[in-house]
């Protein structure tokens, strides 16, 4: 197996401070610190959800797939965690999010479904406390990897602004 900064790929976790960085998306915003997730392909946001009628009513539940890539998550950062003293979660400021999307397969997929699934999970994870501190989102579409993966560039503005 390969590793990506000494932690076995593809579920990785990498924080760099970037102090001065500016770019082009965050124009006069600097940002404190990069923390930089690797993890499994989320689920469309299609199967992620499941209505159940319960007689007359019919209730929205989280699918058995959503539940398990939730688990799968929270399970990754964890372990990734217990192995960095630099790792500190939850980030409690505001947001900049950018995601790449690597597909398993060459299957076609709208990049805006997975992108709900993988929110809910990277707070269920403690990542933060409320995907609402999103205030910035990227996303795009990667190269076809074998199992897929996404990465996810999780930047805490220090700005209280929203960018």
């Amino acid at each position: 197996m390969t590793s990506l900064h000494g932690v076995p790929f593809p579920h990785a976790i990498l924080r760099l401070p970037c102090h001065s960085w500016q770019g082009s998306l965050f124009v006069d915003t600097l940002f404190t610190m990069l923390n930089v997730l690797v993890l499994p392909f989320p689920p469309s946001s299609n199967t992620y959800y499941r209505s159940v009628r319960m007689g007359k009513l019919c209730r929205v539940l989280l699918s058995k797939k959503g539940r398990l890539y939730k688990e799968e998550v929270c399970e990754y950062i964890a372990n990734q965690i217990l192995d960095s003293k630099e790792l500190t979660f939850p980030l409690l400021g505001r947001l900049s999010v950018n995601v790449m999307l690597n597909a398993p397969n060459r299957r076609k997929y709208d990049i805006d479904n997975r992108i709900k699934p993988l929110l809910d999970a990277l707070q269920f994870a403690g990542v933060y406390p409320d995907d609402e501190a999103v205030d910035h989102l990227t996303i795009k579409r990667g190269e076809i990897i074998r199992g897929g993966k996404v990465t996810v560039h999780l930047i805490e503005l220090k700005s209280k602004e929203p960018a």
